[in-house]
């Protein structure tokens, strides 16, 4: 992100909030008035999620999607995406503004709408789904997913996502129940049908393919950007209703300050709410939560101990925990606060569980004249 600022930006960001507490919902006079939430992610909750892995195409190795039926999605919200041999990704998706939100936030993954065809029969005991769409490219792609059995709970839970988008994204998916694909399911491209390989066999028993069908996709994800944003407005005092401004083109973000009790400080955004306290007249945030645009009540949310403070030289490690709802603690880790000689560095460094460790999420402040430069990278340490 690159905020502009009328102000001299090192005494913005740098500068003590000398605040007092005068009440239970208004704070004292603000000096600086600086806030950012410097991560890019999102939350989604979804019905479905199918997935089909396959050999043989010179380019591609698999097709997923991720499926929105509920109220308020008709038809369907439909995510499908390929990924390559080199595990980038490229998200196709069946809803131009949701697109185009998706573009506006700065991601730097490849995302195009597409018309998607659908037909599926989700009340058998055995599910199965069909889907058809064109890519970028025109490629015609057929997926034809029949499950191998029933999905059950017992192959639930946090999800691996192996090689997948690893230097762009890090994600955290959790599944209701799951299933395999069964022999009959098919992917086809341009026509020409690909092989999918066997997940487990044993004869006469059971056969199941590399391919997955999920009831219940939960999907938090931060992942790599960068945004050009405005500053417009900064709060006089932190008063509950008081608000930071930003403009981004022609869009506005508006940061609320919707919540004061003693030191305690609750902000919100669009599918955002900030918790933060006063620590030392600066503000620190306890806890970053994205809500799913679907269902408010469910969200994807950061916790950091001691509280993140980007002010005067405070804690330079502190343990950071992703959960999702009442999934605490997915993805634990520490988080290293760099200043330098531009401005300061954050880097989300994933310990638990193994497949996280190579998704270290990167964020650079650099201060310019009259400019902040806030870059995000996944991969590099």
């Amino acid at each position: 992100m690159r905020i502009h600022f009328k102000k001299n930006l090192a005494k913005v960001i740098f500068s003590i909030l000398l605040l007092l507490i005068i009440g239970n919902n208004t704070l004292a006079t603000v000096r600086s008035g600086f806030f950012v939430q410097p991560f890019f992610a999102l939350f989604e909750d979804h019905d479905y999620h199918v997935m089909l892995f396959f050999e043989g195409h010179k380019e591609y190795e698999a097709v997923e999607a991720m499926i929105k039926t509920g109220s308020g999605t008709e038809p369907p919200l439909i995510r499908a995406i390929l990924t390559r041999h080199d595990q980038t990704q490229i998200d196709y998706i069946n809803n131009k503004e949701l697109v185009k939100q998706l573009q506006k936030r700065g991601a730097s993954r490849e995302t195009y709408y597409t018309d998607i065809q659908y037909d599926w029969d989700l009340e058998k005991s055995r599910p199965e789904v069909f889907l058809r769409f064109r890519t970028i490219n025109e490629e015609l792609v057929e997926f034809n997913l029949y499950t191998a059995a029933k999905p059950v709970k017992k192959y639930g839970g946090l999800t691996e996502p192996g090689g997948h988008a690893k230097d762009s994204a890090l994600p955290v998916m959790y599944r209701g129940k799951s299933t395999l694909a069964s022999k009959k399911s098919s992917i086809l491209i341009d026509g020409i049908s690909y092989k999918i390989p066997y997940m487990v066999r044993v004869p006469i028993f059971f056969t199941g393919m590399k391919g997955y069908y999920t009831e219940e996709f939960l999907i938090g994800v931060i992942f790599a950007g960068e945004k050009d944003l405005r500053l417009i407005k900064t709060p006089p005092v932190l008063a509950e209703g008081e608000k930071w401004i930003y403009k981004s083109g022609d869009e506005e973000k508006e940061y609320m300050i919707t919540e004061i009790q003693n030191n305690e400080i609750k902000i919100a955004s669009k599918n955002e709410v900030i918790k933060a306290e006063m620590i030392d007249g600066e503000i620190g945030i306890k806890e970053i939560a994205f809500l799913s645009p679907f269902n408010q009540e469910r969200l994807f949310s950061f916790n950091f101990t001691p509280s993140l403070i980007f002010g005067k030289e405070t804690a330079k490690e502190m343990e950071f925990s992703l959960s999702i709802d009442d999934n605490t603690s997915l993805v634990t880790g520490v988080l290293h606060k760099e200043k330098t000689a531009d401005g300061i560095v954050l880097r989300l460094i994933p310990k638990e569980p193994g497949w996280a460790q190579e998704r270290v999420v990167k964020t650079e402040i650099k201060i310019g004249d009259n400019e902040i430069l806030i870059m995000t990278t996944v991969g590099e340490v």
